[in-house]
């Protein structure tokens, strides 16, 4: 018979060392932290420490120091402040317990949004056109995607949009996925714009509903294989690296040295387009190190994302708004 499938959680503060075989939770065992004072006594000028002794050669009490734990080789696992048994894990990384990094993206991505959509209205207003697209509609979405990004943020914050993976413990934020399918691409259609004003040879949506299509299909993959822990997660990775690679390639084509009419507005697109392929590169390694394969802790996770969405996001709107002079 096969044996029965456990539901993970992370522990209770209490006790925050989980077993994943069994489930079970367990305190962080603390060592008293002391000197060995058989290794300095008076006969040490020939005796049992100098001579090669026990503690002098990395025994019982040096030996655990060196290999990184307390100062008993019992306990060499173990810090002196304390720490997890063998056969379990701190529980604390497998779920966010530090929120500030979320609220600062909450900061860093409101104040922006307001700023964008209270100059858009002025904008709208006076109804200055540029090449019959107004400044203000440009305006307007770079605020909606900072506002719908601080709203997720503003969710992640108040400790909602995740679960916990069963498999093995893991909070999975996909408050972040529906960000993503939301706002890149409406990022791509600002890129898009910007290369309709400086490129001839862009003329139509056709290329822009191709990457479109692309995008979704690549954040939705990659909230499927997030949900997963087997290795099935990897083919899903894959499928949606298919779909990032095209869309970084067509970015890449619409800028071209010999079709550009606005130096311009072309030099912004490239600064846009730059920010765009450098941040996005980066989400695909931080989804290895943290959903992929753990090596990254929770706290890290909402940190490095943190950081990418408002480069990606704040700095992003600011360059396809800002006045050509």
């Amino acid at each position: 018979m096969a044996a029965p499938s456990l539901c993970l959680a992370p522990c209770p503060s209490h006790a925050p060392c989980l077993n994943k075989k069994t489930g079970a939770c367990t305190a962080k065992m603390m060592l008293a932290n002391y000197e060995p004072q058989y290794a300095q006594t008076d006969y040490s000028q020939g005796g049992y420490a100098q001579q090669g002794g026990y503690a002098q050669q990395g025994g019982y009490a040096q030996g655990g120091a060196q290999d990184g734990g307390a100062d008993t080789g019992y306990g060499r696992h173990l810090s002196s402040s304390g720490g997890c048994p063998r056969g379990t894990e701190d529980s604390n990384d497998l779920h966010v317990t530090h929120r500030w990094p979320l609220w600062t993206g909450f900061a860093l991505l409101l104040i922006p949004s307001l700023v964008f959509l209270w100059n858009a209205s002025d904008e709208l207003q006076k109804a200055v056109a540029d090449k019959d697209k107004p400044r203000g509609l440009k305006l307007t979405i770079a605020g909606f995607i900072c506002m719908v990004a601080s709203l997720a943020y503003l969710t992640m914050a108040t400790g909602n949009g995740f679960i916990t993976r069963c498999c093995d413990g893991r909070s999975f934020y996909y408050a972040r996925y529906i960000d993503w399918t939301i706002t890149t691409p409406l990022m791509l259609w600002e890129l898009s714009r910007l290369a309709q004003d400086f490129n001839v040879t862009v003329n139509d949506d056709t290329e822009f509903y191709y990457l479109v299509f692309l995008d979704i299909l690549m954040v939705i993959s990659g909230l499927i294989g997030g949900l997963m822990c087997n290795s099935d997660k990897w083919a899903l990775f894959g499928f949606s690296m298919l779909c990032f690679i095209p869309i970084m390639k067509q970015l890449c084509d619409w800028d071209t040295d010999n079709v550009g009419n606005d130096a311009d507005i072309q030099k912004k697109y490239r600064s846009a387009r730059n920010i765009t392929i450098g941040a996005w590169s980066v989400y695909p390694l931080i989804w290895i190190l943290s959903e992929g394969t753990g090596v990254l802790s929770a706290n890290g996770e909402a940190i490095a994302y943190t950081v990418l969405d408002v480069i990606a996001k704040s700095f992003f709107g600011w360059i396809v708004v800002s006045k050509i002079a």
